[in-house]
């Protein structure tokens, strides 16, 4: 996504929308995931350099392109493990499975046809979908015997539903390792244990893996050389 949005000119919008004043250095848009990163290898690149000749040696750019670019993409991809994080806390969210190795039109077709199939289910077969009522059907009841019960008898049983519930978890994930039961499992609640253990390799990402953009490549060549434009731009206006 942040190769795309880099082939897709996110350089030039960046320099234009700063000159025009549109991105005003300390502002809420300036702070935003892509520009701030992209601000930041503008600004810091173009102090390097002396105002009378190009701002750095066709190595020393490309090098400086790419550590702009692996914190842009960690600075992306630790946002959308957030992200995932609070989706998968609320209850009313179903997960559904995309298959990135399919060509876009594909995945866009499929999962269409899946949430409108989704939407016409009846209300409680819905229901059966999200991961909650399984795991945490008897919660409210709980909740209302609790009001009864003494502090410390409160607190023995909240500890002993919190285990019950990484007990029936640990159950579901591990069901996923078997084919028979993975397929018993309710969609959402499969999707959502996988994607929650795509979000633990996500915390430590760092950048570095390229799709597009890559050494000696087209794409990266015409990048480098909007690069330099929006350098020349920069410089021009100062």
């Amino acid at each position: 996504r942040c190769e795309d949005m880099l082939i897709q000119g996110l350089l030039r919008e960046t320099t234009n929308l700063y000159l025009s004043g549109q991105l005003p250095d300390g502002g809420q848009q300036a702070r935003a995931i892509g520009y701030r990163q992209t601000l930041d290898f503008l600004h810091q690149t173009m102090s390097s350099s002396s105002s009378s000749s190009p701002p750095s040696s066709s190595l020393t750019t490309e090098q400086s392109f790419q550590n702009y670019l692996n914190e842009f993409t960690t600075a992306t991809r630790r946002y959308a493990k957030k992200q995932m994080q609070w989706f998968r806390k609320d209850q009313r969210f179903l997960f559904l499975p995309v298959e990135l190795s399919q060509p876009s039109n594909v995945r866009i077709h499929n999962i269409s046809n899946l949430i409108e199939s989704m939407c016409a289910l009846p209300r409680h077969e819905y229901e059966l979908q999200l991961i909650e009522p399984i795991m945490d059907k008897n919660e409210d009841d709980d909740d209302d015997n609790n009001q009864k019960l003494s502090k410390g008898k409160q607190q023995q049983k909240q500890q002993k539903s919190k285990l019950q519930q990484q007990k029936k978890k640990k159950l579901v994930e591990e069901s996923l390792t078997d084919e028979e039961e993975r397929r018993n499992l309710p969609l959402s609640i499969r999707t959502k244990i996988i994607n929650e253990r795509q979000g633990k390799n996500m915390k430590f990402y760092m950048g570095g893996q390229r799709y597009k953009l890559l050494k000696n490549s087209e794409a990266l060549h015409r990048v480098l050389k909007e690069t330099e434009d929006c350098f020349e731009k920069l410089r021009t206006r100062n």
